[in-house]
């Protein structure tokens, strides 16, 4: 299953400035793909694997009186939707951005991504910053949805994080391995991760001897390949 992916950008004034593109928070989840086909709702992760949903959400999705497929991201128990893929069975890709979010917001049963035009996109990146969210993602309002990672859609984020594969643990001195990056400790108030799992890690900097600092796990990435760690450029 082929999926929109973002490009990165470090500098948000230019989009911000730019009234051609939108802006979105950029949630901090696992990419999700639900569709509502009748009285079967059913989801994917961006590399096409089924994903179980609670009942509670697929309750949510039969409230609607129509078909779809969404794109969003799965955070905390909640589906939050970004974009709308089709509509009854009808491919609504080729429609530029701005009309997909518009037939998203009548369509979609679920909560929306905080979306904003113009001057507003100032105000929802210091109301991000102010929560201590991950940062924004600017869509080009003309551009159709594109599989793959294109110029149409770029991620700013205030602190750098990227997906590392967990390589061995020491539970007893609290770390994680992370490969040539070394070890690094979090604190984890749930369930540790296991060996070969894909976790995503917010971190300072990269040191000039290859490690992270001040590194803060943030969570387990099942919807990520080891090809994809693989492609990341880190800094």
């Amino acid at each position: 299953m082929k999926v929109a992916l973002l490009s990165e950008t470090s500098n948000a004034k230019a989009f911000l400035v730019d009234d051609a593109w939108c802006a979105q928070e950029k949630l901090n989840g696992e990419r999700m793909l639900v569709k509502k086909s009748g009285a079967v709702v059913t989801a994917h992760n961006r590399q096409g694997e089924a994903r179980a949903l609670p009942d509670t959400v697929a309750a949510v999705a039969l409230t609607s009186g129509l078909d779809f497929l969404l794109d969003g991201e799965w955070i905390a128990d909640e589906f939050v939707a970004f974009d709308i893929i089709s509509i009854n069975g009808a491919d609504v890709t080729a429609l530029p951005q701005a009309a997909r979010f518009a037939a998203l917001a009548e369509v979609s049963p679920f909560r929306l991504v905080r979306q904003a035009l113009a001057e507003d996109k100032h105000s929802l990146l210091e109301s991000v910053r102010a929560e201590r969210g991950e940062g924004l993602v600017f869509k080009l309002r003309d551009a159709a949805y594109l599989n793959g990672r294109t110029e149409v859609g770029v991620k700013f984020k205030f602190l750098k994080s990227a997906s590392f594969l967990v390589t061995d643990l020491d539970i007893a001195k609290g770390t994680v391995g992370l490969g040539c990056f070394g070890r690094c400790s979090f604190p984890f108030a749930g369930a540790w991760p296991k060996v070969g799992d894909i976790v995503e890690v917010r971190y300072l900097l990269l040191t000039k001897n290859g490690k992270l600092s001040q590194p803060a796990f943030l969570g387990v990435r099942s919807d990520l390949t080891a090809a994809d760690v693989a492609a990341q450029v880190i800094a």
